[in-house]
């Protein structure tokens, strides 16, 4: 009995969580006037050619119907339009996309859903004088959906982050100097 409180707590936990990602991803980036931005933004400013990594899928994610493909299908489109462009190469900032997957044996038919997303490139630290390759910007997202849902679920999840990370890129424009762009 124990356990099942446990495991009850633990998935209105993720439930709860993944109400507040909701509400975090769904919600627009206002900067008002006077408002300070943060370094993590700053760091999106000018970006127009960015790596795309995928992080490997959990096997009930594939059985669902994600796939590689289909992910990086959803982000080349918005990011496009964007004006990004998905590239390899060295020195090319990088997107690192992590999906994972939890179930509880207790609670058969519901699923969390946890997507993260770090972006790195190559930074300059004074104290040090030397130039490093670090994450500058971070966003997650959560779901909690009934197993018959994963698939579509994880669409509206892949969706909501690019348009977060696209918007976050939009609201820095401003900041870029020509000559900039990475």
């Amino acid at each position: 009995m124990l356990r099942k409180i446990l495991s009850c707590r633990l998935l209105c936990t993720v439930g709860v969580l993944a109400l507040a990602g909701a509400v975090a991803v769904a919600a627009p980036l206002v900067i008002g006037k006077g408002r300070k931005i943060t370094g993590t933004l700053q760091s999106l400013a000018g970006v127009k050619r960015v790596q795309l990594f995928i992080s490997p899928l959990h096997p009930a994610l594939k059985a669902a119907g994600v796939s590689e493909n289909k992910i990086r299908k959803v982000w080349r489109e918005p990011l496009e339009s964007a004006g990004i462009q998905i590239v390899t190469g060295r020195g090319v900032p990088s997107i690192i996309l992590s999906i994972d997957y939890f179930s509880e044996r207790e609670i058969p038919d519901a699923v969390a859903l946890l997507g993260s997303l770090r972006f790195d490139q190559q930074v300059h630290i004074n104290r040090i004088n030397k130039d490093v390759r670090v994450p500058t910007y971070s966003m997650n997202a959560h779901m909690l959906v009934s197993r018959e849902a994963v698939g579509r679920a994880f669409g509206l999840l892949v969706n909501a982050m690019v348009n977060d990370f696209i918007g976050s890129v939009k609201d820095m424009a401003d900041l870029s100097t020509p000559g900039d762009e990475s």
